[in-house]
């Protein structure tokens, strides 16, 4: 699972929860790598103050596979009100090869929480 560095949420980060088991918080510009076995489980991305909610989705684990899991934050919009601002975000977790997470990794450091 990473976070490429981006400006969106770039001070907030969600915690990761695999079968309702907390693993971490994914840092902007972080990742988490975990070993499981076999089987199937469910993924959680916990809101934060920052974050639009949950973020949930499953995955089966086959043995000797790996999985690579990208997670992106996007602004949609902002726009001010009197003195407050209204900011419209799209989360996104999207499964990627590993030819792809290798490259962009190389840029990224793990997540210590």
């Amino acid at each position: 699972m990473y976070r490429p560095s981006n400006r969106v949420n770039i001070a907030g980060y969600p915690n990761l929860y695999v079968n309702d088991k907390k693993i971490s918080g994914l840092m902007n510009g972080g990742y988490k790598s975990i070993t499981l076995a076999p089987g199937q489980y469910a993924f959680e991305l916990s809101n934060f103050w920052s974050w639009d909610g949950k973020q949930q989705w499953q995955a089966t684990v086959q043995a000797g596979q790996k999985q690579y899991f990208k997670v992106e934050s996007r602004l949609n919009s902002a726009h001010a009100v009197g003195n407050m601002v209204y900011v419209s975000k799209t989360i996104s977790i999207t499964s990627v090869p590993e030819s792809v997470a290798a490259i962009e990794l190389r840029e990224m450091k793990e997540s210590a929480n």
